[in-house]
């Protein structure tokens, strides 16, 4: 005859098992607390709901705290910093005449005008390739020594650069390029830079950065700073 356990049994089953859900739950929250401490500890203060930021503007808080932020918009924003009005040239084909990055030039770059344009001396000197007259090209072309401002890039974008004559004022003059949105957002554009409109290109800079996974740079580059045939080509 089958033999059924005693009502103490059964209430000793019951809490033995209400303990050991206890426990897991106990020891489940005390995970997910270490967890939060952890994201709380390595994210930026922009995730803690309530705390006082240095500033009210948005853009500093942005560009800050938040890394996609400054992969995405930073040579945008300072293209509307020093050069609003700007007209924007872009080599038919790129990746960066997709519509996010023409309206990136519009909304944070205060562009007058993105044009697609055709140049086969500037896709010459992007694929490091040359054409049939070789001195149509200066493959000595290096916009390192112009670069103003400059983004490390990360998961969300490449690595950029922006690249200015800035006439009379010196590079000493200027914030390190590393730190020139950040400054130019909290201050303006710097002292003797003249803030007027300008002809830039957006184009892919066949120049890694060291330990980055991307393999060039987005560059925005004053069209007076390009080799004399490519401007020829550009004003036709």
């Amino acid at each position: 005859m089958r033999r059924f356990p005693s009502g103490t049994s059964l209430r000793g089953h019951a809490r033995t098992r209400y303990a050991a859900f206890a426990a897991i739950l106990v020891a489940a929250a005390g995970i997910n607390l270490t967890q939060f401490r952890s994201i709380d500890d390595n994210t930026s203060a922009h995730f803690s709901a309530i705390h006082r930021y240095p500033t009210g503007d948005l853009l500093e808080i942005g560009y800050a705290g938040y890394r996609p932020f400054r992969e995405m918009y930073g040579p945008y924003l300072v293209l509307g910093g020093i050069a609003p009005d700007s007209t924007i040239l872009v080599l038919r084909g790129s990746r960066l005449t997709r519509h996010e990055f023409v309206s990136r030039a519009y909304s944070f770059g205060q562009a007058a005008s993105v044009r697609r344009v055709h140049s086969e001396a500037l896709a010459a000197l992007l694929s490091s390739h040359t054409l049939d007259d070789p001195a149509a090209v200066e493959s000595t072309f290096d916009p390192s020594p112009f670069v103003i401002a400059r983004g490390d890039g990360g998961e969300d974008g490449p690595p950029w650069a922006f690249a200015l004559d800035t006439g009379a004022v010196t590079r000493r003059a200027l914030p390190a390029p590393e730190r020139f949105v950040p400054e130019l957002l909290a201050t303006g554009a710097p002292a003797g830079l003249e803030r007027r409109p300008r002809e830039f290109v957006l184009l892919e800079w066949d120049q890694p950065i060291a330990g980055s996974e991307w393999t060039h740079q987005d560059l925005l580059v004053e069209a007076d700073l390009l080799p004399a045939p490519i401007r020829e080509e550009l004003a036709r």
